[in-house]
């Protein structure tokens, strides 16, 4: 192993012991400027306002929303991902923002307008109420699985929102995160994902505008189809914050760790899924949108937007129709909420009973459409007037009993 790449693994020690790091955040790599340049009070210090209301006046800070986004969060140096991982991994951070300075550690965020802490609604969730949840997920206890996903889904978006020089380095340069929680948790960390959580992580999916910037059948080989490390572009996780209802995928099989653990550089292995595939019947464009989509003879309405249902496929427009004609896309549904469910997009391989990952999908029950010439099919009940059909029982959705065990088998992703 060349020196460079095992000084590349010990960074975790190098960041996670380190006192304070000084952070020149609102810098580019091209800048000529001053690290820091104090300003006075009035730069930006919060507009005052007062109204009156029935006889009665009340002052008001105002204060913009985006303040921690626009002096730390989306500042040159924050874009860069092994400044990802250096932020994480330090105990304390000492930002030269925009206009201000700005602290973090891990029990404060905080700016020189709001010394004592930022407001929570300026900020989604602090480093420390993201590591408080990383950290009190312990393997075998699973209680706190739920805020363990959710803290995680938010650490894979913003790793992925970064910019790498060289593609290659995307493990690596994420190493020393998960060796950090890998080490807390007791859990085994799979290419970007955890044991504990993988049958929720394998549900991960880009915007449509990313995999077709970035479609996965020009990226450079990473790691394998279902992980996504495999692939470039924002990344995102099923929500934890629903309550599953039913798994439809059992996790066999998964690669050991000097295949996908935490010291790799280039992933490789395999993951093996007893479950069900079901051949996506048609798509309907809306120019190059994927407005509709059918599968297990229901009609889906595709509403683009994360919250709502949507298919994501690999790819433009022409690459979703050249592979769905060529060697079929299948649904391999994982699990199910109390609103959706979710699902892993795969096309079949050469090799029997081999799959690789093309994309993912999310469906709403209310977004399932009855088919006119269809008619109501056992176990579906119309919603008032409208077009909208649900399942008697909605933990089964479209998937009834005959068509798992019809379609029920054992799928290799590669």
């Amino acid at each position: 192993m060349s020196d460079w790449k095992l000084e590349a693994l010990l960074m975790e020690k190098v960041y996670s012991n380190s006192f304070l790091n000084l952070s020149a955040s609102h810098l580019g790599a091209e800048e000529d400027k001053p690290l820091y340049v104090p300003q006075p009070w009035d730069v930006f210090r919060p507009t005052k306002a007062t109204v009156e209301v029935d006889g009665l006046s009340k002052s008001y800070w105002l204060v913009d929303g985006d303040l921690w986004s626009d002096e730390i969060e989306e500042t040159p140096l924050m874009r860069r991902t092994w400044v990802f991982q250096e932020r994480f991994l330090a105990p304390r951070v000492l930002h030269f923002g925009n206009r201000q300075l700005a602290w973090e550690c891990n029990t404060l965020t905080a700016l020189e307008m709001f010394p004592a802490g930022l407001p929570s609604v300026l900020l989604s969730q602090s480093k420390s109420e993201v590591l408080s949840a990383l950290m009190k997920h312990k393997i075998p206890d699973k209680s706190d699985s739920r805020s363990f996903r959710e803290a995680w889904n938010q650490v894979v978006s913003q790793y992925s929102r970064c910019n790498l020089t060289y593609k290659s380095d995307k493990l690596v340069a994420f190493s020393g995160v998960a060796k950090m929680v890998e080490a807390r948790t007791g859990d085994e960390y799979l290419a970007g994902m955890w044991k504990s959580t993988l049958i929720y992580d394998l549900g991960w999916y880009r915007t449509g505008t990313d995999s077709e910037t970035w479609p996965s059948s020009t990226t450079s080989y990473r790691a394998p189809s279902w992980s996504w490390m495999s692939v470039e572009g924002e990344i995102f996780l099923p929500s934890a914050s629903e309550n599953v209802i039913e798994h439809f995928a059992t996790v066999l099989g998964h690669p050991t760790p000097d295949l996908v653990g935490s010291s790799v550089f280039h992933a490789k292995g395999r993951i093996d899924l007893e479950c069900v595939t079901l051949r996506l019947n048609f798509i309907k464009w809306a120019g190059d949108t994927i407005a509709e989509f059918g599968v297990a003879g229901v009609r889906v309405i595709d509403d683009v937007v994360e919250s709502g249902s949507h298919l994501d496929l690999e790819g433009s427009k022409e690459e979703v129709i050249r592979l769905t004609e060529q060697r079929g896309v299948y649904m391999v549904p994982l699990f199910a909420t109390n609103l959706a469910i979710f699902a892993v997009m795969v096309s079949k391989e050469q090799a029997p009973g081999h799959y690789r990952r093309v994309g993912a999908a999310k469906i709403e029950f209310g977004r399932i459409l009855l088919t006119p010439e269809q008619g109501i099919p056992e176990g579906w009940t119309q919603v008032g007037s409208s077009p909208y059909v649900v399942h008697s029982t909605i933990s089964r959705l479209y998937i009834t009993e005959p068509q798992r065990k019809e379609a029920q088998c054992v799928v290799r992703l590669i």
